[in-house]
């Protein structure tokens, strides 16, 4: 870490992240971690924005009832923050590839597509 004016930033627990600001260390470096600085920026509202689009788009495909609503949205949840710490970070294709999710976690695999 540099001190003042460095573009280099280290992600620190709570405790170490107010030692260092208050120290002078802004902890710039997106070269460190780039997936780890890009779901940082990802808010919880532009998350649950996210999950909301999925979870709405795909009960206009297939309706879904209560029980399966709140286990997918939690699922979907875990899916979206794992890309996104992955460094996925547009909304759109988050959007895509959780509805993808949700189509085969609900009706599973598509026997065109054999992995191979």
């Amino acid at each position: 870490m540099k001190a003042h004016g460095s573009r280099r930033r280290v992600f620190l627990a709570a405790p170490d992240r107010a030692i260092a600001n208050r120290d002078g260390i802004d902890g710039w470096a997106p070269e460190c971690c780039p997936a780890a600085n890009r779901s940082a920026h990802v808010s919880e509202f532009a998350m649950n924005a996210v999950v909301d689009r999925i979870m709405n788009t795909y009960q206009l495909m297939r309706p879904l009832d209560p029980d399966q609503v709140s286990d997918s949205r939690r699922k979907i949840t875990r899916y979206i923050e794992s890309l996104t710490s992955a460094g996925q970070i547009d909304a759109h294709r988050l959007a895509v590839y959780g509805l993808a999710y949700l189509k085969e976690l609900h009706e599973g695999r598509d026997p065109r597509f054999t992995g191979c």
